[in-house]
């Protein structure tokens, strides 16, 4: 929706330990701490480095591959991107 600031599509490596909302706790503190500018490199980092955490917390020295990737929405709601038909 028009609402929506993000969309992040991540592996189950994140999602073992982490719940959605948690996931978006994490990103949106992170966008806190870095006093409000729109890194998502920087925030989609707190959440590998929270993932990879929590498998050392759970698992030791074992665990399954982290990816993640965060699109910030609204950035692109101003953008005119031009279709192909």
């Amino acid at each position: 929706t028009s609402k929506d600031e993000m969309l992040v599509m991540a592996s189950d490596g994140v999602w073992e330990f982490i719940e959605s909302g948690q996931a978006f706790e994490i990103l949106n503190k992170a966008k806190k701490d870095n006093k409000g500018s729109d890194n998502a490199t920087a925030e989609v980092t707190k959440l590998i480095e929270t993932a990879a955490a929590k498998w050392r917390q759970e698992e030791g020295e074992y665990r399954d591959d982290i990816t993640a990737i965060c699109i910030k929405l609204k950035a692109m709601h101003g953008c005119h991107c031009e279709q192909s038909q």
